[in-house]
């Protein structure tokens, strides 16, 4: 009786003790799922960064077309960025206390490049709404979107880096390349 006994705790034990570990996993899988999406955002802000940039700095004019094109690209930035704040803090969120204290000053780095990068967006807006919109002073706040988001990432690559997310493997990139390309049904 007491061999079952001792059979059925340790039995329980090992399966409590696995539930923990795979929850732990899964928690750090859902982690690395979110800064990856925060970095996919950071990206296509920053594209759209640069075609305001580059919009203003080809079209000194401004012609309608050029001002509606602004527009989307206004929107698209600020969606991003709404988009990464959330992501990153659901990344942030997967950490217990006690992971998140190496990372302190790093996260400090990240939402306050994101509170500035947020302002000069709202600049932006600001300014693309104009009748006549003035591209010097889009150029300059494209560029302090761009520069805000790229030291955001910045230090947002040493948080990745310091948790141990795994980049994105270059060969799963090459295989999606080679896959053949099948109708979808």
């Amino acid at each position: 009786m007491k061999k079952l006994i001792v059979l059925m705790l340790a039995t329980f034990f090992t399966l409590f003790s696995a539930v923990a570990i795979s929850a732990q996993q899964q928690n750090k899988l859902l982690g690395e799922e979110y800064h990856h999406a925060v970095s996919v955002y950071h990206k296509d802000a920053v594209e759209h960064a640069k075609a305001l940039y580059w919009l203003a700095r080809t079209f000194p004019t401004w012609p309608e077309a050029t001002q509606d094109v602004a527009a989307e690209h206004v929107e698209d930035i600020n969606r991003d960025l709404g988009r990464m704040k959330r992501r990153y803090g659901q990344a942030l969120t997967s950490l217990t206390e006690e992971e998140k204290k190496p990372f302190g000053m790093y996260d400090k780095a990240v939402r306050e490049h994101y509170k500035q990068a947020t302002v000069y967006a709202q600049a932006l807006s600001d300014e693309v709404a104009k009748d006549t919109p003035d591209p010097k002073r889009i150029m300059d706040l494209a560029a302090g979107v761009y520069q805000q988001l790229e030291a955001a990432e910045e230090a947002h690559i040493d948080i990745r880096a310091k948790r141990g997310v795994r980049d994105y493997i270059p060969e799963y990139v090459q295989e999606i390349r080679n896959r053949p390309i099948r109708e979808g049904k």
